[in-house]
């Protein structure tokens, strides 16, 4: 992958840190705006699910675990890989412009961590409901 520890998690911030603003800029998801845990959790708690739902260690635990998964761990991952890519293109494309470094290591980590940003592909949040709805697949991926 990109030599980032998967058991670490380090705090991101696009405000104090200009690579990962950069990133954001040119396609990178951290905060999506789909949450890939609703659909994680469906058959758990979601609609599918009451009794679960209803039982209040049990929900909580589920709860801290999707919020520690989805909001805090992969965005996390996310980060720490972006940052050791744009170096590592840096060196092994040095005729790329900052532009497509950026563009491209995004990219690369989208596809790593899941998260395609379909915003910046041009694709509207209405377009991908009626599509989801049409394919009766609602677990596509649309961040």
């Amino acid at each position: 992958m990109a030599g980032v520890n998967p058991f670490s998690l380090k705090s991101w911030d696009i405000e104090t840190n200009p690579l990962l603003r950069r990133g954001v800029e040119h396609g990178l998801t951290l905060n999506p705006q789909y949450d890939a845990g609703e659909l994680f959790s469906e058959g758990l708690s979601g609609g599918n699910s009451k009794v679960l739902g209803k039982i209040p260690l049990l929900r909580d635990v589920n709860n801290f675990i999707h919020e520690l998964i989805f909001k805090k761990y992969v965005p996390s991952r996310k980060a720490a890989a972006f940052e050791a890519l744009v170096p590592q293109y840096r060196k092994a494309y040095p005729s790329w412009s900052d532009e497509k470094i950026f563009t491209e290591a995004a990219d690369h980590v989208n596809s790593l961590f899941g998260g395609i940003n379909w915003r910046y592909l041009g694709g509207s949040m209405r377009t991908q409901d009626l599509m989801r709805l049409a394919s009766l697949s609602p677990g596509l991926d649309g961040k």
